[in-house]
């Protein structure tokens, strides 16, 4: 009887796990790379903030090292495309996920949701190119 009750309870923390999982949206995709994304909010309460970011999710598809460089969002007036354009490495079949305390190459700003009637910004991914190594 205490197996059966164990087997319940992994199952139903399974369920509970499953559903809570982040849904993931697909950017771009090609032979080489995916790219996904998914919404979220990130606080920082010790600042008081509350924004909400596109989390990036790179998948390098291939069994050789690349390197992927892309424009994230809508490029400043008088920017040049070096000055915007992101630069990742990634290892052979590498995985890289972006969080809400990165530096910003894997996430995007979308809006503060502290702000009254704050606008979201669209997501943006443009100039993807892939470099094998």
């Amino acid at each position: 009887m205490t197996k059966f009750y164990a087997m319940l309870l992994l199952s139903l923390f399974g369920f509970i796990s499953g559903a809570a999982q982040e849904k993931w949206t697909l950017a771009h995709e090609n032979e080489k790379v995916k790219i996904e994304y998914v919404l979220t909010d990130c606080i920082d309460a010790a600042n008081g903030f509350n924004f909400e970011y596109y989390i990036l999710k790179i998948e390098n598809k291939t069994n050789a090292s690349l390197n992927l460089q892309y424009i994230l969002g809508t490029p400043s007036t008088g920017a040049t495309e070096e000055e915007i354009s992101t630069n990742l490495i990634l290892k052979p079949r590498e995985i890289v996920k972006g969080a809400c305390t990165d530096d910003g190459n894997l996430k995007y700003f979308s809006k503060d949701n502290s702000a009254k009637n704050a606008r979201a910004n669209q997501f943006l991914i443009s100039k993807i190119k892939t470099y094998a190594l």
